[in-house]
């Protein structure tokens, strides 16, 4: 589908602003989704005939969803280039918006704000779409499904530094059908900026320091995190795992906090199907549950994905008051990364407990 109206490209800005931006942009303070009434701006429209003419229908994207997320490392972001640009609040509102105002069944609304965010929206059967017009700047890619779906979020914050952790998320999306797929747009190196978030660690050079802003597992300031946030709240009940990569043997899980957990709790039932499956391979623990080899190994407990999820107000400079039971932060080993089919395993046989 062609349709002609445009948007102002609009500036990117760096100020602090980790929370609020999303109340009035679609999820009322339940969580659940609210019909939008107030009118709508043209201030970012050119052209004041054409942008009358709205498109009626998401249109279907024209490119299969492997190859919008083959993400080229040359069309990203390089580390320590200062490419990476922190989206503007009103940005990240926008796309926020754009995936409210598309589960709504608001086209001409979604596609309005998807413009405005600087991202294209299409759909490919029941899987909405979202990708980023000018990829140089980072953002991230985003895919969810309306239809039937599997109760599962991914998340790979880490492209080009926990290397396979893309294309990892994008299988497991596929063999599982997930609910849902987000994964980062630039090198986590490619800023300049320090982030405000929690957290050090050596990453970006030899010494031990801030995370960057272009660090998505450690920036609030992010499309990733709008998504992430609107993802959560939107299907509530639904498991987040977020796939990293490290130096060490086998795998660490953890719930994004040192807490003890249940039985029933995500990343318990995942870390015992991991032990099952993978019983050649050390699998620690974050946390306590029966049978948990316990590790402090890459705990995740500064990553504000996991912060947000396990209900942190603040989740930049807040601890998770507590655990979800949703979340989880998996840490893998090179080798580990290569068996996306017995990681799909695990998390069929978690889910299915």
């Amino acid at each position: 589908m062609i349709f002609l109206c445009g948007c102002e490209a609009g500036s990117y800005e760096t100020s602090e602003d980790a929370l609020g931006w999303h109340k009035d942009a679609g999820l009322n303070d339940a969580g659940t989704l609210t019909p939008y009434t107030g009118a709508e701006s043209k201030e970012h429209c050119f052209g004041r005939d054409i942008c009358e003419l709205q498109p009626q229908r998401i249109p279907r994207c024209t490119r299969s969803l492997e190859a919008i997320f083959s993400i080229d490392s040359k069309s990203a972001p390089a580390p320590r280039s200062n490419q990476y640009q922190s989206p503007s609040i009103e940005r990240r509102e926008a796309l926020f918006d754009a995936m409210a105002s598309s589960d709504m069944g608001q086209a001409e609304r979604a596609m309005r704000k998807a413009r405005i965010a600087g991202y294209s929206l299409c759909h490919i059967a029941d899987t909405l779409v979202l990708y980023p017009d000018r990829p140089k700047l980072g953002g991230a890619r985003i895919a969810w499904r309306k239809g039937e779906a599997s109760t599962l979020i991914l998340e790979a914050p880490h492209t080009f530094f926990d290397l396979g952790t893309n294309t990892q998320a994008l299988k497991l999306f596929s063999e599982l059908k997930a609910r849902a797929l987000i994964v980062s747009g630039t090198h986590r190196c490619a800023s300049d900026r320090a982030s405000k978030c929690d957290g050090r660690a050596q990453v970006c050079g030899k010494q031990k320091r801030r995370f960057k802003n272009s660090d998505m597992a450690h920036s609030t300031q992010s499309f990733f995190q709008s998504a992430h946030e609107y993802l959560s709240m939107r299907y509530e009940k639904d498991w987040i795992i977020s796939l990293h990569g490290m130096s060490d043997r086998g795998m660490s899980v953890s719930d994004g906090t040192l807490n003890d957990l249940s039985e029933k709790d995500a990343a318990t039932r995942f870390g015992q199907s991991l032990m099952k499956h993978f019983p050649e391979e050390y699998v620690s623990s974050c946390n306590h549950w029966g049978g948990a080899k316990m590790d402090l190994r890459l705990c995740g407990t500064t990553n504000v994905q996991g912060r947000f999820t396990n209900g942190a107000i603040l989740p930049c400079i807040d601890e998770a008051p507590g655990s979800s039971g949703r979340f989880i932060h998996l840490e893998q080993s090179k080798s580990v990364r290569k068996k996306s089919d017995k990681i799909a395993l695990a998390l069929r046989d978690a889910l299915a407990r």
